[in-house]
Formats: structure tokens, C-alpha cells, sequence
């Protein structure tokens, strides 16, 4: 009896310290993941951000010029607006395709190997 308690006791320390290592690896593995997402996530916010801005300068600008050619400010925002309109509706119909990208990209992601 006395002998199986030497013979199990180090299996059992072996085991436990085996289950602790596999948890804290597991962490950094999910740590690693969720880091390369979020860093991911956040430069495309920027970037983001800045397309935003350029865009809504360039639009700005645009229908300023526009105005000018057409004799009134309101005629180039109107035109810029309808160019808007008209690519709301594009991305409207293409969302579906867009959604199943970025899922497919976070799910890749995520569970990379």
C-alpha cells in the first residue's frame, strides 16, 4: 500500500502541474488571438476614421466646385447628395456579401492555427 502512495504521488504532482500549464497556455494562446483581432480592429478604425474625413472633405469640395460651375452652391450639393444616395443604395445591396466577409475574417481570426 505504502508503495503505491511513492508510486502514485509523483504521477498525480506530474498530472497537476501538466493541467496548470495546459490552463496558463490556453490564456496566452486566447491573449495572442484576441490581441491580433483587436489590434487588427482598431487600425482599420483608423483608418477608417481617416477615409471619413478625407471623404467628407473631398464631398465638401466637390459641391463647392459644382456650385460654382452651375451658377448655385445648392445645385452641387444636390448632385454630391444624389452620388451619396446612389452609393447607399450599391453598398445597401452588396451588404449581405460584406457581412460574410468580415465574419469569415473574425472567425478566421480567431481560430487560426
Amino acid at each position: 500500500m505504502e508503495i503505491e502512495k511513492k508510486l502514485l504521488e509523483p504521477l498525480l504532482e506530474r498530472v497537476e502541474n501538466l493541467s496548470k500549464t495546459s490552463i496558463v497556455l490556453l490564456k496566452l494562446q486566447l491573449m495572442e488571438r484576441l490581441s491580433m483581432v483587436l489590434s487588427v480592429l482598431v487600425s482599420r478604425l483608423l483608418l477608417s476614421i481617416s477615409v471619413i474625413v478625407f471623404v467628407i472633405l473631398i464631398a465638401t469640395t466637390c459641391s463647392l466646385w459644382l456650385g460654382d460651375l452651375l451658377g448655385r452652391q445648392c445645385y452641387g450639393f444636390g448632385i454630391v447628395s444624389v452620388f451619396f444616395g446612389l452609393l447607399a443604395t450599391l453598398i445597401y445591396f452588396i451588404h449581405p456579401w460584406l457581412k460574410s466577409k468580415f465574419n469569415h475574417f473574425f472567425v478566421s481570426a480567431l481560430f487560426k492555427d
